[in-house]
Order: C-alpha cells, then structure tokens, then sequence
C-alpha cells in the first residue's frame, strides 16, 4: 500500500494539481466565464465563482479518488467503491443542507461540502487500503509529466 500511495500520490501532486487549485483560486472569474457563467448574467457568474472559491481546495482529492476507485474496481473490489460513494453522496447531500439552511454560506457552503464530501471518501479508501492494501503495484518511474 505505501508503494501505491507514494507513487499515485505523488504523480498527482507532481502533475500540478496542487498548481490547478491554486490557479482556480486566483482566476474565478476567467473561469467561471470559460464554464459559462457569463458577465451578461452577473448572479450566475457569482453563483459559479463562490462556488469555485469552495471547490477549489478539493482538487487533490477530487483528482485521488477517481483513481482509487479505478485500482478498486481493477482489482475486483467493487463493493468499496460503491460504499465510498455512498459515503461522498451522503456527506455531500447532508453538508449541502447544513451549508444552506443553517448556516446560510450559499454557494461557497455548497463548494466546501463537496470538498468535504471528496475529502471523506478519499480518507476512507485509505484506511481500508491500509489494513489491506491493493495487490496492484503501478509503476511511474518512466512516466514523465
């Protein structure tokens, strides 16, 4: 299991997307107009670049999950993918209830659930992964990003 973390987590973190998070920070609006969240519909464009603002700390783990749910599904163990995705889905619906309703942090509240919602199901891949690790050892050395 370290072997697989080390060298998944570390390409990806060696691939920028700690990079992409920050430049998403940075660049909300330039963004939200590429997604189309124009400035002819000011509402909307401050809809999309507060809920960027909230989703952008969770680029890491929103680019880590997707692979482990392919080394899971890889190695046979569908039935962990599907319980961390019933785990994402749960914190994301309930955190997007709390962030709305009690404390009214509209779209950046939206954004930070989602994050959080990643955040839990990544962590949850990796104490499983821990007590028992993939069988499956990826290897990056001639991978060049």
């Amino acid at each position: 299991m370290k072997d697989l973390v080390k060298s998944s987590v570390y390409q990806l973190l060696r691939s920028k997307v700690v990079l992409i998070s920050v430049l998403i920070i940075f660049f909300t609006h330039p963004i939200a107009n590429i997604l189309g969240a124009t400035y002819e519909n000011p509402v909307i464009h401050e809809y999309a670049v507060r809920y960027l603002w909230g989703f952008a700390p969770g680029c890491v783990f929103f680019c880590i999950l997707p692979v482990l749910n392919m080394l899971s599904s890889l190695e046979g163990r569908r039935a962990l993918t599907i319980i961390a995705t019933l785990i994402q889905t749960i914190v994301d619906v309930v955190g997007n209830i709390v962030a709305v309703i009690f404390f009214d942090a509209g779209m950046f509240g939206i954004g930070i659930a989602t994050t959080i919602c990643y955040i839990c199901a990544t962590v949850f891949f990796l104490v499983v992964l821990f007590f028992k690790p993939f069988s499956y050892k990826p290897i990056f050395k001639d991978l060049k990003i």
